[in-house]
């Protein structure tokens, strides 16, 4: 979030963060939508998961990949 803050299109004024979610209560700045700031959130947010599986669990990241792969391959086959 600090990277939103940084960016001027927010202003945080409280969060917490429980085991599976966050509660936040924010602000948007002006001109700033709110598909910029989701979109930018969820983008940032998926690289640090995936920078830190990287260097950390390996073998959950290959999982991962697996079922990215089988997903992929089952919507290829359903098509035909």
């Amino acid at each position: 979030m600090r990277f939103l803050v940084a960016k001027k299109h927010i202003i945080i004024y409280c969060f917490v963060v429980m085991a599976n979610h966050i509660h936040i209560i924010w602000q948007m700045q002006a001109r700033i939508r709110k598909m910029d700031v989701r979109r930018d959130f969820l983008k940032y947010t998926t690289q640090q998961i995936k920078r830190d599986l990287k260097k950390r669990h390996l073998s959950i990241l290959a999982v991962c990949h697996q079922k990215k792969l089988d997903y992929l391959l089952e919507s290829v086959l359903s098509l035909t």
